[in-house]
């Protein structure tokens, strides 16, 4: 019991595991990025509002995959440019 209720303020299950993981430098100079679903949790709707904010930041198309044991799982989100 004392363990789980430890996991709910364990900052590494609260933060999603985003990371850059393709770069089309010889294309569409586009990003991939991956999210880590654990335990099956998804990401929430702020993860759009940031995908908006990254293509503006970056300034070309960005896209996003969820990906959960070793397999893409649901949509692709994308920002086109």
């Amino acid at each position: 019991m004392r363990r789980l209720l430890a996991q709910q303020y364990a900052q590494d299950l609260r933060v999603p595991d985003v990371q850059i993981v393709h770069y089309d430098r010889d294309g569409d100079r586009s990003l991939t990025l991956r999210h880590v679903r654990h335990r099956g949790r998804p990401l929430t709707d702020a993860a759009s509002r940031s995908l908006r904010t990254l293509r503006r930041l970056w300034g070309l198309a960005v896209r996003l995959e969820t990906w959960e044991d070793d397999s893409r799982v649901g949509d692709v989100l994308e920002c086109s440019a």
